[in-house]
């Protein structure tokens, strides 16, 4: 049997260690945990009667509030959080201000002749239902939010954090989480969202409606978004590989071959190797604003 001394000097000799991550993911495959969930679990997965009987017999699933209200300006995301300034008198520095973004839909490619006849290759985008949704001053995005620790008090000053909302949607396959979001600005549901970095000359108040004159022709914008998710693919699609001979070949036309097998026999980090392929990040800088076309509703 161990005496008291002998177990504490046990204790004391227990050594600690910290564990750090030096390797991730490019991807995610599903949402951050402390995001609210989305989807109803068992109303999303029906299929597309059921989905129609739904929508038109909602009254009988869940009780239908109205999710209309109209914005008196004591919105507040938070108790205790000021609400945005009066975006109104905002005067724009083009050097400094950091404007509010949009959430579209990339439609198409088409073709632009300029007045010189210069041919320019151009990316229809559409802009639907864009609505503000909330708006964080620098002091509670940095106490909040992990992102706001990096980005609140940056380089260019303190910047506040909004959201944006797009897409009309149905409010039955969503969860009641989901829902709150929208109904405590008094806004209809939407389907995606989005968060921006803005200057604090440039808040828009929560419930503005935007639309594409938000953006001015010449003007250079940013884009960003994801790639075309093409699942699983092999090495000849994925990386663009020749692939085996075609004769004199059995059951490895468009496999990698052999690998690891030279030098330290082993199989190096970035190998070109069969998976997931694309759904990445893309930013694209200074892309010029050519044409604007406001639909008729």
């Amino acid at each position: 049997m161990l005496s008291f001394d002998g177990v504490s000097r046990l204790l004391l000799n227990v050594s600690k260690h910290e564990v750090a991550q030096l390797r991730f993911s490019r991807r995610r495959a599903n949402p951050p945990p402390w995001v609210s969930l989305k989807y109803h679990p068992v109303r999303a997965l029906l299929y597309k009667d059921d989905r129609r009987f739904i929508e038109a017999n909602r009254d009988l699933v869940a009780p239908n509030r109205s999710i209309y209200r109209k914005n008196d300006g004591s919105f507040n995301l938070i108790p205790g959080i000021p609400n945005p300034p009066d975006c109104k008198g905002n005067v724009y520095n083009t050097d400094k201000s950091k404007r509010i973004g949009m959430v579209g839909r990339k439609i198409g490619m088409t073709l632009q002749w300029l007045n010189d006849g210069t041919r320019c290759l151009c990316t229809m985008i559409h802009f639907p239902d864009n609505v503000v949704l909330s708006a964080n001053d620098p002091e509670t995005w940095w106490r909040l939010s992990v992102t706001g620790k990096q980005k609140a008090f940056g380089k260019r000053g303190p910047m506040w954090s909004q959201m944006v909302g797009a897409y009309n949607d149905d409010s039955v396959f969503y969860t009641d989480e989901y829902r709150k979001i929208f109904e405590k600005v008094g806004v209809p549901y939407k389907k995606f969202m989005a968060g921006f970095m803005v200057s604090e000359d440039a808040v828009v108040k929560p419930g503005t409606v935007l639309d594409v004159r938000h953006f001015q022709v010449g003007q250079y914008i940013t884009l960003s978004g994801k790639t075309i998710d093409w699942g699983f693919q092999g090495v000849m699609h994925r990386w663009g590989m020749k692939g085996m001979t075609r004769r004199n070949t059995t059951k490895a036309h468009r496999r990698v071959g052999s690998i690891g097998v030279k030098g330290e026999g082993k199989v190096w980090l970035g190998r070109c190797l069969p998976g997931h392929m694309v759904t990445n990040g893309v930013v694209l800088l200074g892309i010029k604003f050519l044409e604007l076309t406001q639909l008729s509703r």
